[in-house]
């Protein structure tokens, strides 16, 4: 699957006028290719990813997504910062309930969801409700219900955010061994410079209002990354290089104040 996104535009109407949130924005992934997108607040992250999911239509330009044919999957599943489980649900029936809404059988939706409920340390969990699983395994339980559903792309806004440090640090080790495992193809936004060069082979950086991409990152250090990783001298490099394109776009957006 490839993703091209070719001078994408989005305004919103406000009762001051129109609002351009993107702008000429434009960028391709690659199958299998994990590209992490970062910007300043505002700056149309989590639109650009609802108009890839085709949940937002662009006022402007045009997307091309040369997907597989995979018998009724989906293109895409979304993972977001809030985990959106069904509380009534137990764990098995919430990874799994993507696969309900496909028709498939109870059976195989059970014996599929367990495959991934154990890849993500969850087994002796598939029976408990999310009230009684920590902010970090529900966060799991999402990982799990969106690999389940073999999308080609996993489109992920800022699913870690609200978790601890160490919790922050294993769900990224987990995430990605099991993207190692599956090679989906992921674009993941996060405000976070450190967790994009440590997970993404590619780092987006947006501009703030109206967003557009302003530099495109590779990163050359070779997989597997762990946490030792952060001190490396080109992670190091590429924090203080978008770090100081994004102070210049926060200072920009309130009026150059230092």
């Amino acid at each position: 699957m490839r993703i091209t996104c070719n001078r994408i535009r989005l305004e919103y109407p406000t009762q001051n006028g129109v609002l351009l949130a993107l702008q000429e924005t434009s960028f391709s992934v690659a199958s299998e290719e994990f590209v992490c997108i970062v910007g300043p607040s505002g700056c149309g992250k989590t639109s650009l990813l609802k108009i890839i999911a085709g949940l937002l239509q662009p006022t402007g330009g045009e997307i091309d997504i040369q997907a597989s044919q995979k018998n009724g999957k989906p293109k895409s599943a979304l993972v977001f910062q809030e985990h959106g489980l069904f509380p009534w649900m137990s764990v098995l029936d919430n990874v799994g309930i993507g696969l309900q809404f496909h028709g498939v059988a109870r059976t195989e939706r059970h014996t599929r969801s367990m495959a991934f409920i154990e890849q993500f340390g969850l087994s002796e969990f598939a029976h408990s409700y999310p009230h009684e699983l920590s902010v970090g395994m529900r966060q799991r339980v999402s990982l799990a219900r969106a690999f389940v559903m073999d999308p080609d792309v996993l489109l992920m806004d800022e699913p870690f955010a609200s978790l601890d440090a160490l919790t922050k640090v294993v769900l990224q080790e987990e995430l990605l061994r099991i993207w190692k495992d599956h090679k989906k193809q992921v674009i993941y936004v996060t405000h976070d410079i450190e967790e994009a060069l440590l997970l993404g082979d590619r780092v987006l950086v947006m501009s703030g209002r109206p967003g557009s991409i302003r530099d495109d990152i590779k990163v050359l250090l070779p997989r597997p990354r762990d946490l030792q990783d952060r001190s490396h001298p080109e992670i190091v490099s590429h924090k203080e290089h978008i770090w100081a394109i994004l102070e210049e776009e926060v200072r920009k957006s309130i009026g150059g104040v230092t």
